[in-house]
């Protein structure tokens, strides 16, 4: 287990180091504000909000399935970062470069990509073919996380993994009364 666990900070290391050396004033205007998008209040807001404004089906279940899938992702990602305690990559380094402040939370998993995924996969499971970009655009906000300097590339993955498996199950446990009625305007 031991020999894993180095591998894998190395392979952190290499990967985040590659993020940091990336950093220019142009990528800072493409990869600095959507490491913001993974709030979870601002993003639940929006998204009830559109729900209500925007469908007519099951408004109600859908709005619960994104409340509960969103808040049960950040509640999994807040207590395996209490268990696994991993600190930040800015406090092993000095040479780090973030653009945030320094926050004192753990680092494993990343809980904006954690969330940004869930979003994805329930926005996904709700409106088929109709919200596949939403996956690009948790792409862009897990790899912010690296590039200012937030996160490791694994604490990226395993909040990738937690997001999409907190969703699924979700959708498994909450599902729509019927699979046909959840397609809308969305």
């Amino acid at each position: 287990m031991a020999i894993v666990k180095e591998v894998l900070l190395n392979f952190d290391k290499i990967v985040f180091s590659f993020f940091q050396k990336l950093q220019c004033p142009c990528l800072d205007c493409v990869l600095v504000w959507p490491s913001r998008i993974g709030d979870v209040l601002p993003l639940l807001s929006i998204l009830v909000a559109l729900i209500l404004i925007f469908d007519r089906i099951q408004v109600y279940r859908k709005i619960a399935m994104i409340v509960t899938g969103i808040l049960l992702t950040d509640w999994a990602t807040i207590l395996l970062k209490l268990l696994f305690q991993r600190e930040r990559p800015y406090f092993f380094a000095e040479q780090v470069h973030g653009f945030f402040c320094k926050f004192p939370a753990y680092s494993l998993p990343s809980g904006h990509a954690s969330v940004a995924f869930a979003t994805a996969f329930l926005l996904n499971h709700l409106y088929p073919k109709k919200m596949w970009w939403t996956y690009i655009v948790a792409a862009w906000i897990a790899v912010s996380r690296a590039y200012v300097g937030a996160h490791y590339p694994s604490d990226i993955l395993a909040g990738i993994i937690l997001g999409i498996g907190c969703a699924a199950l979700v959708c498994k446990v909450m599902p729509l009364k019927n699979s046909q009625d959840h397609t809308s305007k969305l």
